[in-house]
């Protein structure tokens, strides 16, 4: 099964030791498979405030577990990132 062919594409920090520029392509062209596809795609990243402008939904977690899920307008809080 190709990358394309996943039913959920899962992409690991595909933005570490990019420059700004090139981070933002990346997660566009995350947001085009997604929508131009109609697919669900989990990425994995520490940038906040990258995940925060890019993601329909978010999920954190701490030790393996998940401590909070949802919107990104929902769910990001400082309680959340006091944890």
């Amino acid at each position: 099964m190709g990358f394309y062919s996943a039913v959920w594409p899962l992409i690991d920090e595909p933005t570490t030791f990019l420059d700004p520029k090139h981070e933002v392509e990346v997660m566009s062209l995350c947001r085009r498979l997604a929508s131009d596809k109609g697919k669900t795609v989990i990425v994995t990243l520490h940038n906040l405030e990258m995940a925060v402008k890019t993601s329909d939904a978010m999920i954190f977690m701490k030790m393996g577990k998940v401590v909070a899920s949802g919107k990104p307008d929902e769910v990001l809080n400082a309680d959340l990132l006091e944890r």
